[in-house]
């Protein structure tokens, strides 16, 4: 059964869907890289529900349902802050998000052939658990926070490396941040506020 994406949805949630398509196609050895590439390149072009099921209609529909899991709501009739989540969208581009604009309970980040950076050094969170839903595909994504802030990582490595560079370990009176999804052939940096200052300057005495 061919593959067909909802078409009584946004164009835009429409693409989404179709990159996680062929993101879980990649990570199910479905396609190549060469192929991944070019059919991202062509549903970030299209402007029809037709355009994007052509580039998928060889893909199986068991495919559509993985794809969706853990997609935010594309509902934007209410505001961030009382949904308690933040939505960023990172393709063929660079993107940051600091300070304030973290304070939310849930962030569904994507970051397609893109620059991602999420700077928590200079946000003000309550002791409590934070989530963050990344999916990264051909991509860098990094994430800095407090030396007083745990992370915990949960993102699925295909084919991608992913450095989780900080050091606390959680607790009732601390904010934990916990991250989830997935990195195809992508670069995922978690490190602390100045911790790369703070290697170079023990690098010298070890040296």
């Amino acid at each position: 059964m061919s593959l067909l994406v909802p078409n009584n949805i946004p164009l835009v949630a429409q693409i989404e869907i179709a990159e996680n398509v062929l993101a879980e196609a990649f990570a199910r050895d479905l396609i190549t890289i060469e192929e991944l590439e070019k059919r991202l390149h062509q549903v970030l072009a299209s402007h029809s529900n037709s355009e994007i099921t052509s580039y998928l209609q060889d893909l199986p529909q068991d495919l559509l349902t993985s794809s969706q899991e853990g997609t935010a709501d594309t509902d934007m009739s209410v505001t961030d802050i009382e949904r308690k989540e933040k939505k960023l969208v990172t393709i063929l581009s660079s993107n940051l998000l600091c300070g304030g604009k973290l304070r939310h309970k849930k962030i569904y980040a994507k970051n397609v052939l893109g620059e991602q950076t999420l700077d928590y050094s200079k946000t003000v969170l309550e002791p409590g658990k934070y989530f963050i839903n990344l999916t990264a595909v051909l991509s860098e994504t990094r994430i800095i926070v407090p030396p007083e802030y745990a992370v915990t990582s949960e993102i699925r490595n295909i084919l991608s490396e992913v450095k989780d560079k900080t050091n606390k370990e959680p607790d009732a009176n601390t904010p934990e941040i916990i991250i989830t999804g997935k990195a195809i052939l992508s670069s995922i940096t978690i490190k602390e506020k100045g911790s790369g200052f703070i290697e170079k300057i023990k690098q010298l005495f070890l040296d």
